[in-house]
């Protein structure tokens, strides 16, 4: 099922690439505490309003489908 609203988020390349690079960095250990990778996403312009965003639409899609395949109760 396609999601406009979560589509037109994920036109922001620079924000996914930043979002990828913080991604990595949480899961790969870096050498520097407060690595770039960290610091880019978070420096960059209205990413915390992206990022929740783009969590909040996602909770609503998931939430709607998983709804659509749960067994109707009588």
């Amino acid at each position: 099922m396609e999601n406009i609203e979560i589509e037109n988020l994920l036109k922001d390349n620079e924000k996914i690439e930043l979002l990828r690079r913080f991604r990595n960095a949480a899961f790969h250990v870096q050498k520097e505490y407060f690595s770039e990778k960290y610091i880019d996403l978070i420096s960059a312009q209205k990413s915390a309003e992206w990022v929740s965003n783009l969590s909040e639409t996602f909770g609503r899609y998931l939430m709607t489908e998983i709804k659509r395949f749960q067994p109707i109760e009588k």
